[in-house]
Formats: structure tokens, sequence, C-alpha cells
């Protein structure tokens, strides 16, 4: 008898723990699709090769571009002309 109780008394635990962490479960799977919902699709992996060779473009594009305004702005040379010959 007092066997059966002891047993009892640890399968009444055992059932309740296992109730916790199903609820704990629950709520990790609840906080985890609020994160993904206000976390948006604008984050992105820094270290994802994809995005690196994306940010490389960029800036090799912005480079292209400014040196491209430099050349635009610059202006002919004047004529050197011959002053004498030695």
């Amino acid at each position: 008898m007092i066997i059966s109780y002891v047993h009892n008394k640890l399968s009444v635990e055992i059932v309740v723990f296992v109730h916790v962490c199903v609820y704990i479960a629950r709520k990790v799977g609840v906080i985890d699709r609020v994160g993904c919902i206000y976390s948006g699709t604008e984050w992105v992996d820094p270290y994802d090769p994809t995005v690196v060779a994306e940010s490389e473009l960029i800036s090799a594009a912005n480079s292209i571009e400014a040196a491209a305004r430099k050349l635009s702005q610059l202006q002919p040379r004047a004529s050197v002309t011959k002053v004498g010959t030695v």
C-alpha cells in the first residue's frame, strides 16, 4: 500500500511536470511567432555571403559614380605653346 502511494505520488508529479513542460513550450512558440512578426523582413544576417557581396557591389557602384562626377567636372588643359627651342 505504501509503495503504491509513493508510485502514485511520483506519477502525479511526472504528469504535472509534463504539463508544465508543454505549457512552457507553447509559450516559447508564441514568443517566437511574435518575434518574427516584429522583426519583419528587413532583418538580414550580416555574415551571409550574399549580403556581403551585395554591400561590396553597392560600395563599388558608389565609388564609380563619385569618380564619374569628378571626371565630368574636369576641364581640358590649356594648350602648351612652344616658347623656344633649346
